[in-house]
């Protein structure tokens, strides 16, 4: 239906750009992939979920965020501070990590070596 009514308005009104709107029980695959196809945008209404819900709440603390750090917040600098720090954690974090499994492939090859079994092995 909206194929037809785009086709008949298009020749009506060839340089009008359209946009199409749905709720999110209209938002099957061909409804988009026609839309794409046809250079017609759209815009579709998603119900309410939890992870939808989740989703905008990390965007929209992200966006706070981005805003204390670019204007002149009292606050910036505390969580230019704070974001340096957490970054520099999660370094160490990973390069523990990596350095305990470097450690344990090594001790594995050289119970190898030795004629042992290594962890796990049968």
């Amino acid at each position: 239906m909206i194929k037809l009514i785009i086709t008949r308005l298009r020749h009506a009104w060839p340089q009008t750009r359209f946009i199409v709107r749905a709720d999110s029980g209209f938002c099957r695959r061909r409804l988009p992939h026609w839309c794409e196809r046809s250079g017609v945008d759209y815009i579709v209404g998603l119900a309410r979920n939890a992870r939808l819900h989740a989703l905008v709440q990390v965007a929209e603390a992200t966006r706070r965020v981005r805003v204390m750090l670019v204007s002149h917040h009292p606050l910036r600098e505390l969580f230019a501070v704070a974001a340096a720090r957490l970054a520099a954690s999660l370094f160490r974090i990973l390069c523990v990590r990596h350095s305990m499994a470097t450690e344990r492939s090594l001790h594995d090859s050289q119970e190898q070596e030795r004629g042992g079994h290594a962890r796990g092995a049968i």
